[in-house]
C-alpha cells in the first residue's frame, strides 16, 4: 500500500515532465506521441522498484502525504485570497507549493529511514 502511494506523486511528476519534455502537454506541433509508451514504461519500472524496496516506498510515501497536505489548505487559501480568479498565478503558487511540500516530505522521510533508533534491536516486550 506504501508504494502505490508513495507512486502517485512520482508518477503525476513523471507524466507531467515528459509531457512537457515532448511538447504534448502544451498541444504542440512537435508533439510525438511515442513518447507515451516510454512513459508508461518508466512509470511501471517506478512502481516495481516501490514495490521492490519498502524503506523507498515509505520515503515515498510520506512526501506524497506531506504534498497532500499542503494542497487542501493551500487551495482554500489560494481560494480565500482571490488568488483563483488569475488561472496561471494559481496554478504556479499551488504547484509550487506542492513542490516545496513534497520536498519537506522526502527530506523527512529520508531522516526517519536513516536516524538512529534505540529501539531497534530491542525485544518487543
Amino acid at each position: 500500500m506504501r508504494a502505490l502511494v508513495g507512486w502517485a506523486s512520482l508518477a503525476l511528476g513523471i507524466a507531467w515532465l515528459a509531457g512537457e519534455i515532448s511538447g504534448c502537454a502544451r498541444f504542440a506541433a512537435s508533439c510525438d506521441a511515442g513518447t507515451a509508451p516510454m512513459t508508461w514504461i518508466v512509470l511501471v519500472v517506478v512502481l516495481a522498484a516501490l514495490l521492490l524496496a519498502p524503506r523507498l516506498a515509505t520515503i515515498a510515501a510520506t512526501a506524497t502525504l506531506a504534498s497532500l497536505a499542503a494542497a487542501v489548505p493551500g487551495a482554500l487559501l489560494l481560494s480565500a485570497t482571490g488568488g483563483s480568479q488569475d488561472a496561471i498565478f494559481g496554478r504556479e503558487i499551488l504547484g509550487g507549493g506542492l513542490v516545496v511540500a513534497w520536498v519537506v516530505g522526502l527530506g523527512t522521510g529520508v531522516w526517519r529511514a536513516t536516524r538512529p533508533s534505540a529501539e531497534r534491536g530491542r525485544p518487543v516486550s
